[in-house]
């Protein structure tokens, strides 16, 4: 067995603490990084940060569009960065945004918006599970990028421009702080 000099103990025990300090630092350094779309975007504009989600989330699926069969390991990788901010991106609708639009009255809509995000999730289990080079892979990823494209005008077009407007600056506000409370928590 080695022995550590008096020094030498200082200097483990002195990287050991440098070691745990900087650990405690790495997960909220990742939320923060992760939340990076929230800080940038208005107090008040939970709508702007969900779109700029959606814009991001497309250019993964345009980069996971153009690949090929003998590219695994990007689509893979790809898949898993969608199914990431996507994750997030619905908590944060289905436990902030659905339940206000809920209490605005706009009931029909929401059931609708829940619905798809079941098949979002199967869509994702789906395309994990398969073999990325399968031929029929590809495929399945245009129609689960369709479907997602379908929810995105929805949301974007009709649902929260209609709810947003209805929302004072104060209840804009309350519901962005909300939404990116939540989004730190599942960054």
């Amino acid at each position: 067995m080695a022995h550590l000099s008096k020094n030498g103990l200082s200097t483990a025990a002195g990287a050991a603490a440098l070691g745990f300090v900087a650990g405690m630092f790495v997960v909220p350094a990742r939320k923060l990084a992760h939340q990076g779309l929230e800080t940038v975007i208005s107090k008040n504009d939970w709508f702007g940060i969900l779109k700029l989600e959606h814009a991001a989330v497309n250019t993964l699926f345009e980069q996971l569009l153009a690949t090929d069969e003998t590219q695994t390991k990007k689509r893979t990788a790809l898949l898993l960065a969608i199914k990431q901010g996507l994750t997030k991106h619905a908590l944060q609708e289905e436990d902030v945004v659905y339940p206000a639009l809920r209490e605005a009255g706009i009931e029909a809509d929401t059931k609708e918006l829940y619905a798809e995000h079941a098949d979002i999730k199967t869509y994702l289990h789906e395309l994990e599970t398969k073999p990325k080079d399968d031929p029929q892979w590809l495929e399945r990823v245009r129609a689960f990028h369709t479907l997602i494209q379908h929810h995105v005008r929805d949301e974007e077009d009709e649902i929260y421009p209609r709810f947003q407007s209805q929302l004072s600056q104060e209840q804009n506000a309350a519901l962005t702080k909300r939404m990116n409370v939540e989004g730190f928590l599942l960054a």
